[in-house]
This record gives structure tokens, sequence and C-alpha cells, in this order.
């Protein structure tokens, strides 16, 4: 069954694709035909409330979010000081697993600049590059990061009015880490909680096929998903090497 979904979704992704491509070329008379149309429908229907998922829109918005928790373990014959708060708070190699990107640059502003994996896309390579700040507070054991400013780059051939829709789609949420000692064992319990919107401009009469949000949230939340339980296993198993080797 999980084959059969997953085939299933290729296929409208690729229909998808096929369906934006034929509609980049419309001729002027189409267009001007198409547009009276629109204004037609939009003085008949507006009293219609807007849906998610519309004829014609100007931004879409394709959203995800995934939790996930792991146990940190405090490893034997450490030092009761190498705990996972100071490893998180105080050694700088922690703060590329907290991104998320080992691909980071820290700004003189105290921002984060952070380049991450390709995302497929409708046919396409989505580099999402980040601005990211990490709020930590002291007094609890959690910490936060935020996505300040966005953009994208596309891997590979970007021509056309698709490549330039792209080019301008931005990203935004963040990602909430907190971490609690666990009282019967010896180590915390480590969990995230990571939310993502990808927005998309489109021309105002592109038209959209039916569904069209929802495939996209899928994809974005399948990242969100496997990129959280891949962030918390890189930082227990970082943390774990730490504290191993400062005796």
């Amino acid at each position: 069954m999980k084959f059969l979904r997953e085939t299933k979704l290729c296929a409208l992704c690729y229909i998808v694709k096929i369906y934006f491509s034929l509609h980049c070329f419309v001729t002027v008379d189409a267009f001007a035909r198409q547009r009276m149309s629109i204004l037609r429908c939009r003085q008949n229907q507006q009293s219609v409330a807007h849906k998610p998922t519309s004829l014609f829109m100007g931004i879409v918005r394709f959203t995800g979010d995934s939790t996930s928790e792991i146990f940190v373990p405090f490893p034997e014959n450490s030092k009761s000081s190498l705990t996972l708060s100071k490893w998180i708070s105080t050694v700088s190699e922690s703060n590329q697993l907290i991104l998320g990107t080992p691909d980071t640059v820290l700004r003189r502003d105290g921002l984060w600049d952070c380049h991450f994996a390709p995302v497929e896309w409708f046919g396409f390579d989505l580099t999402p590059i980040f601005v990211n700040k990490i709020d930590r507070d002291s007094k609890v054991e959690k910490l936060k990061v935020s996505i300040v400013d966005a953009r994208t780059e596309i891997n590979g051939s970007s021509s056309g009015i698709i490549g330039s829709i792209m080019k301008q789609a931005n990203f935004n949420g963040g990602n909430v880490l907190v971490w609690n000692k666990v009282s019967n064992r010896k180590g915390w319990k480590l969990s995230a909680d990571l939310s993502l919107t990808l927005s998309i401009p489109l021309p105002p009469l592109l038209p959209l096929p039916p569904g069209f949000n929802r495939i996209g949230s899928t994809i974005v939340q399948r990242t969100c998903e496997n990129r959280v339980e891949n962030n918390l296993r890189d930082i227990r198993d970082a943390y774990v090497t730490w504290s191993k080797s400062s005796h």
C-alpha cells in the first residue's frame, strides 16, 4: 500500500509539472480571453469565501510540521558536569547540529547563514538558504531556532517562467528543542518541533489544478519528518562522543 501511495504521489507531481509547462505558453489572444472570463467570474462571485486551493491565486503556501523525540544517554564514567545542557550552551560545534546543517556561517549581527540540502520539488531541486536566529533561555532547558529571512536557489536549469517563479519561493518557520532529565534513567528526553511553510508567488492568471496545495504540503511534510528525526539522532551522537572524549 505504501508503495502504491508513493507511486500515485509521484505520478501526480509529474502531471502537475506538465500542467504548469503547458500553461506557460498560452497565446496573447487566449490570455486576453481568459482575463475577461476571470474578471466576469470575480464580479459574480464576490460573496464566495476564499478557499485554500482555488482556480486562481496570487500566493500558494505549502505547510508541514513534525514533532519527534529521542533518548540521549549520559555516558558511563563521564564527568557529572558534562551534561547535555552544557554541550548545547557552550560547545561551538553544537550550533551546526542545532541549525540542522554543517554549512553555516555566523554573521556579525549574531544571525546564521545556513545552506540546506536540496529539496526535490515538482521536477526541480530547490536549495533553501536560511538566515536563522538561535534563542537560548538559560533558565529552562529549551531553545528556539527561527527563520529570519530566506531565499531559494534552483540547481540545474532554471530558465523560463517556472524557474523564475521558483526563484521567488520563500520559507518561514522554525524549530524548538526541549530536553528534560529522565528520572529513572541516566540521560535526557530530547524533543524537537519543526514547522515549515513554503510560499510561492504565482501570476494571478495561472490556473492551478485541484489538490495542488495538498500535494505540495505532502512534500513539505515529509521533508519536515525526515529532517527532524535525522537531526535528533545527530545531536544525540555528537553529545555522547563529546562527553566520552572530555575526561
